[in-house]
């Protein structure tokens, strides 16, 4: 929590005002570890919602629940689109907390 001055690693929520959980930032599925540097403080909604993603396909997810394309193609179809070149990635650039405050992350 020291990390990231006891706010959501994510969305910077301060954890007086919200339930406060451990992230993996390499998820356990994935092989990631308990040790501390693999770990942020985050808050229950979005440490639900990163489930055992990585952060970038968490913050593609993100975008894309908030675009115009959510509801017409799936989330992974999305993704080999843009990356096979057939279209331009619509989803905003998202910072999350801990980049606006400089935490470099080395799980």
């Amino acid at each position: 929590m020291k990390k990231t001055n006891y706010c959501c690693a994510f969305c910077g929520i301060g954890f007086d005002e919200a339930e406060f959980t451990i992230d993996h930032i390499v998820p356990r599925a994935k092989g990631g570890s308990n040790k501390d540097e693999n770990l942020l403080a985050a808050c229950r909604p979005c440490n639900t919602s990163k489930n055992s993603a990585d952060i970038e396909i968490f913050k593609w997810r993100l975008g894309f629940n908030n675009s115009w394309l959510k509801g017409k193609i799936p989330f992974h179809s999305y993704r080999k689109c843009v990356e096979l070149g057939l279209f331009e990635c619509q989803i905003p650039e998202y910072k999350f907390y801990y980049e606006t405050i400089g935490l470099e992350l080395n799980a």
